[in-house]
């Protein structure tokens, strides 16, 4: 360890703020602002993580961001604390690591320049500032895009709900992942939501993607503590909005997360309907699969944090963020899907048992609320063989859209069951069959408990009919 870094160290002891989802305590760090560290090009390094001199490593602390300042040329950037030290050399300044790929764009390297960036200030702290906050904090009821550059900036909403009957909105990379931050506003308004964005610049015009992007396994609650404390606080559901490039083939929306791919098929389809064709393009939306680079599905994935393990991320391309009109439908789309979880049902006295084996409901006018749609709970304490919903009449033509819920133990609804159904009227009278996609629950899904069924039917015309939802044991 070279004995001048000592001499580098500024730090005051203090405790950590919030609690991130990889930090089961707000352990005692330092606050620590280093200059004249060396960046060079290590291997073996995790693709945005830097390995910082043992006695940085351990003042900083493992996992957490810090900020990465250089003088000439100009720039700020952020890397994530690997958990290994970096190699040093005696009599020389202290030297971070970087693989190759990460020291190039978070320096802004030319393909042809040396591996190696001199006279870094690295920081866990902002500008006079506490151990911790490496972003600056707005404070303002909605967020500010405006910003001077270079900077790191975060906004949450300021009241999270009371209730644990709520969704959080993210944004993590906002502002870099074009038009995910404008998602997040746009879903927000209803006192049980809550929101925080993650805002990046590079320079006036750059938002800095290379320089900035943090994976969302790895995003701290102490180095971002407006995320610390949505994390505290919990939530039943969660939303991740984000952005990838565009590939001829891939799709343009993955519907990802911890969520179950049933509950994600279900958002999917709203989805697909929402996404109108502009200038005869239709975007495309594929339910992620597990394990998928675009899946989201990880543990540690802050968006399944912050609902208990079953958290929502839609991953976009650019085509779709860069339209106001399509990035507006996904986020007022999955807005209305998860209204329809918390917000209280049309019918919540709907029982199923064995000594009454079935049960009927209509449901006549569900064209307002925040959830356009028919909502009817059933408690079953006998395992129904038949959940379903439907339009109260049909004919040629008319269609209904069917999600059959099922409570988890942590009060949230997941989906076990829906898609679409057709009605047509034969000679016996109304009949309504399934369509291809439809999802009949079963095993778990369909066994004893309580249930929401969400129903929006339609006549042929589009206009909306009275719903009828049916259950059988």
């Amino acid at each position: 360890m070279n004995k001048n870094l000592s001499l580098l160290i500024t730090a005051s002891t203090l405790l950590g703020c919030g609690q991130g989802y990889d930090e089961a305590t707000s352990a005692a760090v330092s606050a620590v602002t280093v200059s004249g560290v060396t960046f060079v090009s290590g291997t073996g390094i995790a693709e945005e993580h830097c390995r910082l001199p043992a006695t940085l490593l351990a003042q900083v602390g493992a996992g957490r961001q810090v900020r990465l300042v250089r003088s000439n040329p100009a720039g700020l950037a952020l890397c994530t604390v690997d958990a290994v030290a970096a190699a040093q050399v005696d009599g020389e300044a202290p030297r971070a690591e970087m693989d190759a790929a990460s020291l190039r764009g978070r320096f802004n390297l030319s393909s042809g320049a040396a591996l190696e960036v001199q006279s870094v200030t690295v920081s866990n702290q902002l500008v006079g500032g506490v151990e911790g906050p490496i972003a600056v904090q707005q404070t303002g009821a909605s967020p500010s895009f405006t910003f001077a550059a270079p900077d790191v900036q975060e906004w949450r909403s300021q009241t999270v709900p009371a209730s644990a009957n709520r969704v959080a909105y993210t944004a993590p990379h906002g502002i870099i992942e074009t038009g995910t931050h404008n998602q997040v506003t746009a879903a927000l308004g209803a006192p049980w939501s809550a929101g925080w964005i993650g805002m990046y610049r590079q320079t006036s015009t750059s938002a800095g993607f290379a320089q900035f992007h943090t994976t969302s396994t790895e995003l701290s609650g102490l180095s971002f503590p407006g995320l610390g404390a949505m994390l505290a606080a919990g939530f039943r559901y969660a939303v991740s909005f984000h952005g990838f490039g565009d590939c001829a083939g891939c799709g343009d929306v993955f519907v990802g997360g911890g969520e179950d791919p049933t509950f994600r098929g279900g958002v999917a389809e709203m989805l697909r309907e929402a996404l109108l064709p502009l200038s005869g393009v239709t975007p495309t939306v594929v339910v992620a699969a597990p394990g998928a680079d675009l899946g989201g599905a990880a543990a540690l994935n802050f968006v399944n944090v912050l609902a208990g393990g079953h958290g929502l991320q839609l991953e976009q391309s650019l085509a779709v963020r860069q339209s106001v009109t399509w990035r507006t439908a996904v986020a007022s789309s999955v807005r209305t899907y998860m209204d329809c979880l918390i917000e209280g049902a049309d019918v919540t006295t709907g029982a199923l048992s064995i000594a009454a084996p079935t049960y009927s409901a209509d449901v006549t006018s569900y064209v307002g609320g925040a959830c356009p749609r028919a909502m009817v709970e059933i408690a079953a304490d006998a395992a129904p063989a038949v959940i379903t919903g439907e339009g109260a009449s049909c004919a040629v033509g008319a269609r209904a859209h069917v999600d059959v819920f099922r409570r988890r133990g942590d009060g949230s609804f997941q989906r076990v069951g829906g898609g679409y159904r057709a009605g047509v009227q034969g000679a016996s009278g109304c009949v309504w069959s399934d369509e291809a996609g439809y999802v009949t629950p079963s095993g778990e899904g369909a066994s004893a408990g309580f249930f929401r069924v969400v129903v929006r039917a339609n006549q042929a015309d589009g206009s909306i009919q009275p719903a009828r939802v049916r259950a059988n044991s």
